[in-house]
């Protein structure tokens, strides 16, 4: 018995030694990204058919919503890391609408990620980002842009509900504005390039000899990876998952009244029913791991 609870204890000590210490040092010595960000025009033709289906779809659900489709643009912003983007503009909203597919890794089976994102931008500065990207976050918060991750609402026009209540509550009595028609790709390069800029300045990242790369700094690599490190990162998962659902709870009985907020279809509380069950059965698996 002594020896099956000393071998567990060692196994305890192993992992958080990897999660806490050797993860940062490799994060800080392999991770790296562009400081100036190009994205490149592509033909969703060129893509193999379920990955030229999928974009299709989702912009058809996306101009259901009055959104007007625009470039498929491409970003390398790491040596094995690709994003493919569609690109789209609600001109009566002023919204902006990415559809995203996202490959990491040079296997033959990279790991892929698919994901939709509205934005509004404001003529103060500020922004406001809706998505149902399932990864965490684990870059420096800026005050100035507020971040909204609703991993299980898959339902597109659900997303951009809870994008507009969120945009009357937060953004409440400011302007909205687009990028002049036909700049939104040096428009996209432009947000990218400050987002990253604003990882320098807290301290996060580093700029290398030429300025050209960024490579974490020892306090961005070991914050990084603290966020995702377990049990830290099982921790804040759970808590995120409740305020997250409290969110939605709060934006489903919305009284705002706004014309440019949808709402002929209510939003379901499945949308909460689903994130939890999701949750459950993720608390499950880990707690099996």
């Amino acid at each position: 018995m002594d020896i099956i609870l000393y071998i567990i204890i060692s196994l305890i000590i192993v992992r958080l030694l990897l999660s806490f210490i050797a993860a940062p040092i490799m994060l800080h010595a392999k991770e790296q990204m562009h400081a100036r960000p190009r994205f490149d025009l592509f033909d969703p033709n060129s893509l193999p058919r379920d990955k030229a289906e999928y974009f299709a779809a989702k912009l058809q659900l996306l101009e259901k919503e009055g959104f007007e489709p625009l470039n498929f643009v491409s970003w390398e912003s790491h040596e094995n890391r690709r994003i493919l983007f569609a690109l789209a503009v609600h001109r009566k909203n002023r919204d902006s609408a990415i559809i995203a597919l996202a490959t990491s890794g040079i296997d033959k089976k990279p790991l892929e990620i698919r994901y939709t994102e509205f934005s509004a931008v404001f003529t103060d500065g500020s922004e406001i980002c809706s998505s149902n990207n399932p990864l965490p976050d684990v870059l420096k918060q800026i005050y100035k842009k507020k971040v909204f991750s609703f991993p299980q609402v898959k339902d597109l026009h659900h997303l951009y509900i809870l994008h507009r209540r969120l945009t009357a509550r937060f953004a409440l009595g400011k302007e909205a504005v687009l990028p002049p028609n036909g700049k939104e790709i040096q428009a996209l390069e432009l947000s990218t390039a400050r987002s990253v800029e604003r990882q320098v300045a807290a301290g996060y990242f580093r700029s290398g000899e030429k300025g050209e790369i960024l490579r974490p700094t020892w306090k961005g690599a070991f914050f990084m990876s603290w966020k995702l490190a377990w049990p830290l990162g099982f921790i804040r998962s759970i808590f995120y998952r409740k305020k997250i659902n409290t969110l939605i709870r709060q934006l489903l009985v919305s009284d705002t009244k706004s014309e440019n907020t949808p709402a002929p279809r209510i939003i379901s509380e499945q949308i909460i029913e689903k994130n939890e069950e999701a949750a459950e059965k993720k608390t499950g698996t880990e707690a099996e791991g």
